[in-house]
C-alpha cells in the first residue's frame, strides 16, 4: 500500500473529506491532500507529519515496507529487538536451537498485551470466517454479508492498534555489559 492509500485508508476510517483533513493538517490545501491519495504526489516529511498528528497515528505507520522475503523480515527483526527489544524462547535439542521451538515475545508488556488483543480478535474472525464458509444453512448473500461485516471488525481492531501511542522505544545497547 502507497502512503497516499494509506492516508485515504485512515481518512476514510475517521469519516473525514479530504478538506478536513487538511484543515485539521495545519492547513494543508485539499487538493493537496487529493494529490497524495492519489500517487501524484509524495507528502513531505514535514507535511507526513501534520498529517500524521491529525489522523491520530504515527509516521511509521506510512512507512512500513513490504516484507517479501527471508532479509526482509531479518532486518525487521533486528530493528525491533534494537527499538523495542525482543525476548526469545527456544528449546535445545541434540545440541542445536529447534526452529519450531522458537518462540518471541518483548520486553514491553505493553505490547505483549496489545499482540494478545490481536492474536484473540485474529483467531476469533479466522474461526467465525471458516464457519460461515461451510455452513449450508445459510445463503451466499447471507454469508458475504457476515464476512464483510468480520472485515469491518478486523479493520476497526487494527486502527485500534494502530492508533496506539504509548511510548514504548528502548533503543537498547546490544553491547552493554
Amino acid at each position: 500500500m502507497t502512503i497516499g492509500e494509506k492516508i485515504r485508508t485512515l481518512r476514510n476510517a475517521r469519516g473525514y473529506s479530504q478538506k478536513l483533513l487538511g484543515e485539521l493538517a495545519d492547513g494543508i490545501n485539499e487538493v493537496t491532500i487529493r494529490k497524495y491519495e492519489a500517487g501524484d504526489r509524495n507528502p513531505k516529511p514535514e507535511q507526513l507529519e501534520k498529517i500524521a498528528r491529525a489522523l491520530g497515528t504515527s509516521v511509521a505507520y506510512f512507512m512500513e515496507s513490504n516484507i517479501e522475503t527471508g532479509a526482509d523480515v531479518m532486518a525487521l527483526l533486528m530493528q525491533l529487538d534494537r527499538k523495542v527489544g525482543l525476548k526469545f524462547d527456544y528449546k535445545v535439542v541434540a545440541g542445536k536451537i529447534d526452529p519450531a521451538s522458537i518462540n518471541i515475545s518483548f520486553d514491553n508488556n505493553h505490547i505483549n498485551e496489545q499482540l494478545v488483543e490481536y492474536i484473540l480478535a485474529m483467531e476469533f474472525l479466522r474461526r467465525g470466517t471458516t464457519a460461515v464458509k461451510e455452513d449450508n444453512e445459510i445463503s451466499e448473500k447471507e454469508k458475504i454479508t457476515t464476512l464483510k461485516d468480520y472485515e469491518g471488525d478486523y479493520e476497526e481492531l487494527k486502527q485500534k492498534l494502530l492508533n496506539d501511542q504509548e511510548i514504548v522505544k528502548t533503543d537498547k545497547n546490544l553491547f552493554e555489559l
